[in-house]
């Protein structure tokens, strides 16, 4: 369990801008930190005392349920963006999984990177309201939506539920994702996207990271790229002791070696529990490339979990559209 389970503060309005002492230059700047409180913060330690139970939810079953788009500007700017190919059969799936995992106990949901849209964000949340026993927190992935900031432009955009459906938390990712052409061929991506270096098609407005008070401690979210970004990052996580990172990606299968579990390693070391969930469906294409290739296996494992009291991360293996629950 986290280091503390208690509030820690009593303005739902605190901004701790004056408190960071982040890297000067642009690129990784942080314009606002926004501390908001749930509603209810008594009560629940009581019941996570012994244990903590998270579902693993990959989602996407097929790459072909997933719509990969080249953007070339006229900026010159090769970008691509996700989209789903069936809104309503992801949704569908999506509201399974939730009570799939309601009954196998799940306090804490969380689905991977760009697999919605804002649309069936709100209405898998507005689901929730019908469950009992649902999860205490649902990390609703992310999605490609438009930015109420930079009109014509897109968020790459996660949102954090309470029980209830009520929306507690969001975060745009900061740091846009550039795939590269061995990633291309890794996810079988070279007919849609073709051989360029591609850029995500998203705007990092607003610069600002928020923070959740709640039972389970201070709790962030990041998005796939942003995890890697520690010279920003680990210095938040360490001057505002966050208790939690929730880390939606659209990556390949999770091992002890890539780079998920290496900065997820090294922000567990300054005293947080770092929670990452990938898409099934890329989890399948970057094994069978593997294999093709006359490479280990690198197992179907849809997550992982970097615990301060573990020197390795535990590894989540899990099936494409069922949820994987963990212990802790």
């Amino acid at each position: 369990m986290p280091r503390r389970s208690v509030r820690k503060l009593h303005d739902i309005g605190s901004h701790f801008r004056g408190f960071l002492r982040l890297p000067i230059g642009k690129a990784h700047q942080i314009d606002d930190v926004v501390i908001r409180v749930m509603p209810d913060l008594v009560g629940r330690p009581e019941v996570w005392r012994d244990s903590l139970t998270i579902a693993f939810a990959p989602l996407v079953d097929r790459m072909d349920e997933l719509k990969f788009e080249p953007i070339d500007g006229e900026s010159g700017l090769a970008s691509f963006r996700v989209a789903l190919v069936n809104e309503t059969g992801m949704l569908a799936r999506a509201e399974v999984i939730v009570g799939d995992a309601a009954r196998q106990g799940a306090d804490i949901i969380i689905f991977p990177e760009l697999c919605f849209t804002t649309a069936t964000q709100c209405a898998l949340a507005q689901g929730l309201r019908a469950l009992k026993g649902a999860p205490y927190l649902m990390l609703a992935g992310s999605s490609h939506s438009p930015s109420p900031d930079s009109p014509g432009n897109y968020n790459n955009r996660a949102l954090l539920y309470g029980e209830d459906g009520q929306e507690l938390l969001r975060h745009n990712k900061l740091f846009p994702y550039e795939i590269s052409e061995g990633e291309l061929q890794r996810y079988g991506l070279r007919d849609a996207l073709g051989c360029l270096d591609r850029v995500e098609d998203i705007v990092a407005l607003p610069r600002r990271l928020e923070i959740l008070e709640t039972a389970l401690g201070r709790l962030g979210v990041l998005i796939c790229e942003d995890l890697s970004v520690v010279e920003t990052f680990d210095s938040v996580v360490k001057q505002l002791e966050i208790d939690w990172l929730l880390v939606p990606v659209m990556d390949g299968a999770q091992t002890a070696e890539r780079w998920t579990a290496k900065f997820a390693q090294q922000y567990a070391r300054s005293g947080c529990i770092v929670v990452v969930c990938t898409c099934g469906a890329l989890v399948e294409a970057h094994r069978e490339r593997e294999l093709v290739n006359d490479r280990p296996d690198p197992g179907a494992f849809v997550g992982l979990m970097a615990h301060p009291a573990n020197r390795t991360p535990t590894l989540v293996p899990g099936r494409h559209a069922e949820p994987s629950t963990v212990k802790i």
